[in-house]
């Protein structure tokens, strides 16, 4: 293998994941095109026999995707890569047919690619990229904290891009929804302290305004339900 074959395949391992609206920063040499590793293989006088690359499909979630697709015959291990300012950049290297790709803003458009690795060689023939775009839907990602000898809960999320507002809402047991605090599209963290002289459990969640539209939904999928009994928050 050549150097620059080397340093080619060298720049498609390093990636590290990042939030905003570009999610995918190289840390080393990227690739210009996927299709350069076969190109430098063949000048290096090493035929790469291997044409069959896996077939992608994906599908939308709320700040991710899951690409799956067919196990390739001989395959050792799969490489997805995803495109940076016009070059390939390696996102992870994985052996199953699937994999969850996170962090990404909604509604934005990106260019991914699986390859596969065949008797120890990665294949670029047949590689054929696709346009992935997460759910429309504005969900802010949340992290909680909650302390139950103090009572104190407090709670972050990633800001949505273009957030007028936020709202924190509640819902006890057999009740309803219920707006408990709104907040501005600034914010990013909230801390509370909850009563726990009484036995309670209740769901939280965060929701944002985005041109001038609450988005409410799965609001009882992403919720975090607190039990002053345990204590967790889960």
């Amino acid at each position: 293998m050549n150097n620059s074959l080397k340093r080619a395949a060298a720049g498609i391992m390093a990636l590290s994941m990042v939030t905003g609206s570009v999610p995918f920063q190289p840390v080393t040499q990227a690739l210009t095109s996927l299709t350069a590793i076969t190109a430098n293989a063949e000048e290096d006088g090493t035929e790469i026999t291997q044409t069959v690359n896996p077939v992608v499909s994906y599908v939308p979630g709320d700040h991710c995707v899951t690409l799956s697709w067919d196990a390739v015959e001989g395959a050792e291990e799969y490489l997805i890569a995803a495109k940076v300012g016009g070059s390939w950049a390696k996102v992870a290297v994985c052996n199953d047919t699937w994999y969850l790709l996170e962090k990404l803003v909604a509604g934005e458009n990106y260019e991914v690619a699986v390859a596969a690795k065949i008797n120890g060689r990665w294949s670029t023939r047949g590689v054929k990229p696709i346009t992935v775009t997460p759910n429309k839907i504005i969900a802010p990602n949340m992290s909680t904290e909650y302390y139950p000898m103090s009572g104190k809960l407090n709670v972050n999320w990633v800001a949505v891009p273009g957030a007028d507002e936020y709202a924190i809402c509640l819902k006890f047991t057999g009740g309803e929804w219920q707006l408990y605090r709104k907040l501005s599209g600034d914010t990013t963290a909230f801390k509370c302290r909850v009563d726990t002289s009484a036995s309670r459990r209740f769901k939280f969640v965060v929701i944002a305004k985005v041109n001038g539209k609450w988005e409410t939904a799965n609001m009882d999928k992403r919720a975090v339900t607190v039990d002053t009994n345990s204590g967790l928050p889960w």
